[in-house]
């Protein structure tokens, strides 16, 4: 699938084309076909987009904490921790 993803770069982030495989959603999740999303310009510099829940640096991150579009897959239950 098409997606702009976060080029990684700490002096000029931007965003770039990239294709990657569909995800698949897992137990307590959908999938959902994007038709519009917005991105703000510092949006690209958000802690959430450049870094991962446990404080990793985030690669390729794909932003848009606003999207609308169709839910295509759902996947019932939910996922349990190991």
């Amino acid at each position: 699938m098409k997606i702009m993803r976060f080029n990684d770069s700490a002096t000029a982030p931007s965003l770039v084309d990239a294709t990657i495989d569909t995800p698949l959603p897992r137990p307590g999740e959908v999938l959902i076909r994007v038709q519009a999303a917005g991105v703000t310009p510092t949006e690209l510099s958000w802690y959430p987009t450049t870094h991962t829940k446990s404080g990793d640096q985030r690669r390729g991150a794909i932003p848009g904490h606003e999207f609308s579009g169709v839910v295509i897959a759902l996947i019932s239950g939910r996922e349990t921790e190991s």
